[in-house]
């Protein structure tokens, strides 16, 4: 790694822990649901990858929080009877990739934890790929989705069928992508599904309104923050973890002590919201 990314790595953490002890001074303990979102749970150099100790050690922590851990289907149903006034933790995982089903699924089961997977569906057809690796993991297959689905503890969700940066295509693809994604997904498992998620978490008007002309009950964004019933339910905030975050700031965004995205974090949403209008 170079000078100027080490450099810049720990510009970050120091300026994440100066916004957990700004959070701690005025509160935390949040109400409402607040959804974890994952990617890979693997030993793996990415960024996007929580070591296996680590995930199991976060969804311990969960567990010991004192929050009621349930399915995104039962958040969504506390959502639209809103205001939730307890504390709920849902457990969601973006891509699909193989190590959710060898390192996430075994820590789930122990723990009794269920969780959702979002699933870009041309990639388990194997007509596309994790195209943003060079050197790209192993997805699920459909027989290990079905098995996962059966069990019962894991559901389903859309993720798009090729991951695309949803405002950067045309509305005709956009509507292709998340109209087909939920035909496969059905087809492939036997139901419906009913949950989307914004690939990357990008997003902007019209993409909402394409979701809900698709018949979701509800998306899932990137954005930060806990969800309390009285939102935009195509728009539900998310709690991401990643490789470096460690028990302390597992624990700070468990709480909602980082709960409000940064300046720089609102600037690029605006961007990303203009883009896709």
């Amino acid at each position: 790694m170079s000078l100027k990314s080490e450099l810049r790595r720990g510009a970050t953490r120091g300026y994440l822990h100066a916004r957990i002890l700004r959070g701690r001074v005025s509160g935390g303990r949040f109400t409402g649901v607040r959804i974890l979102g994952y990617h890979r749970i693997a030993d793996a150099a990415d960024p996007l990858a929580v070591h296996p100790v680590r995930f199991r050690r976060q969804m311990e922590l969960v567990r010991a929080s004192g929050a009621d851990v349930i399915a995104l289907d039962a958040a969504l149903d506390l959502l639209a009877d809103g205001p939730v006034h307890g504390r709920y933790v849902c457990v969601t995982f973006d891509d699909a990739y193989r190590d959710n089903l060898e390192a996430a699924a075994p820590v789930l089961r122990s723990l009794d934890i269920p969780a959702t997977i979002f699933v870009p569906t041309d990639v388990l057809d194997g007509t596309g790929g994790y195209w943003w690796y060079a050197d790209p993991p192993p997805a699920l297959t459909w027989d290990e989705v079905r098995s996962l689905d059966a069990e019962g503890l894991v559901s389903f969700g859309s993720h798009t069928c090729s991951h695309p940066h949803l405002p950067k295509v045309d509305a005709a693809r956009a509507r292709e992508e998340l109209v087909r994604s939920r035909a496969v997904l059905a087809e492939r498992l036997g139901h419906d599904v009913a949950t989307f998620c914004y690939p990357a978490g990008l997003y902007g008007e019209r993409d909402v309104a394409l979701v809900r002309e698709a018949g979701y009950r509800a998306a899932l964004t990137t954005d930060p923050g806990v969800n309390r019933g009285d939102g935009d339910p195509f728009r539900l905030r998310r709690t991401l973890i990643y490789r470096e975050d460690g028990e302390r700031v597992f624990l700070a965004k468990l709480d909602g002590l980082v709960d409000e995205p940064s300046a720089l974090l609102r600037r690029v949403r605006a961007r990303r919201s203009r883009a896709g209008t």
